[in-house]
């Protein structure tokens, strides 16, 4: 079962039509059948939100698809996302494949030009990290 067919199982399960999901979330009823047919995958808010509004844990939302971030290797972090009253805490388990989603939605939206930075700051990481790797005790002086 992919994503969407499990947001529209859910959908029908609590008996909203999608307008109805859509307005409860602040998307239109075309986004909420773009997710339901996988043309667009919702963000983390959007799916702790359906979460919330189908009655079931984000654990049971998420992790139960196949290829989910619960057969990843789980790291001891967890990520706050929001603020009060919408804070919500996503676990290890799923904040690796949540980030990677956020990053490319968001990747793709960039022009062209702006898409050259990211990847030029994104091998600086990649060379800073590297450094950190090979000699750790100089990383903890410089913080």
């Amino acid at each position: 079962m992919t994503l969407g067919e499990r947001i529209r199982k859910e959908r029908k399960r609590v008996g909203l039509k999608q307008q109805e999901l859509g307005q409860m979330l602040s998307v239109s009823q075309n986004t909420i059948s773009m997710y339901e047919t996988g043309k667009r995958t919702p963000d983390i808010l959007s799916l702790k939100m359906m979460a919330e509004i189908f009655g079931i844990s984000m654990d049971e939302f998420i992790l139960s698809l196949p290829n989910s971030p619960a057969s990843f290797p789980v790291q001891d972090i967890s990520l706050t996302v929001g603020t009060p009253p919408t804070q919500f805490v996503i676990e290890s388990q799923t904040l690796a494949d949540f980030l990677e989603r956020e990053l490319m939605t968001t990747f793709r939206l960039l022009q062209y030009k702006n898409k050259l930075i990211i990847v030029g700051e994104a091998e600086k990481l990649l060379k800073a990290q590297d450094q950190e790797n090979r000699n750790p005790d100089s990383a903890e002086s410089n913080s």
